[in-house]
């Protein structure tokens, strides 16, 4: 039960966690994302969450794989949480991959979803759309001069 005393607005929590990225637009909720940001969707969903939430939120950068170099018990708090945060999503990806098993690319309270066919679009929609309709070209290009089969064009990687 919330404490009646207590002004939220008052209330500040750090977060930490290893990615600059995440910690530079966390702290910055209110700043528009570029058009080339690369997944978009969970950083856009971030900072409304962030906006949403009657508190402050500092986000902190820690150093990830501290392991790697310092002895477990050496490392600051926030490092050893974020080792066994690594361990733990580590061990939960794959399960996933191994079991098949994934979330829905769409998320809670977004506002909106760009898809082309049934791919989610999670960062420039510009590039997108261009690769999109560059693979389409060269897909009836390649099938029109007998290159490629339409069939088995998608089973090729291409380097792009």
């Amino acid at each position: 039960m919330a404490n009646p005393q207590v002004d939220a607005a008052t209330v500040k929590i750090r977060l930490y966690c290893d990615n600059k990225g995440v910690v530079a637009h966390g702290n910055k909720v209110d700043e528009v994302l570029k058009s080339e940001q690369v997944q978009a969707d969970l950083i856009r969903l971030m900072k409304t969450y962030s906006r949403l939430i009657p508190v402050q939120l500092q986000w902190i950068h820690v150093h990830g794989h501290s392991d790697d170099t310092t002895p477990f018990h050496k490392l600051s708090l926030a490092q050893q949480l974020n080792v066994r945060c690594n361990a733990l999503a580590r061990k939960y990806l794959l399960r996933a991959i191994q079991q098949h098993i994934f979330i829905h690319p769409s998320f809670p309270d977004e506002d909106i979803i760009l898809s082309i066919r049934t791919k989610k679009i999670r960062s420039s929609t510009r590039k997108a759309i261009y690769k999109n309709w560059g693979t389409q070209l060269a897909r009836d290009l390649s099938d029109k001069r007998n290159k490629v089969p339409r069939d088995s064009f998608d089973l090729i990687y291409w380097e792009i």
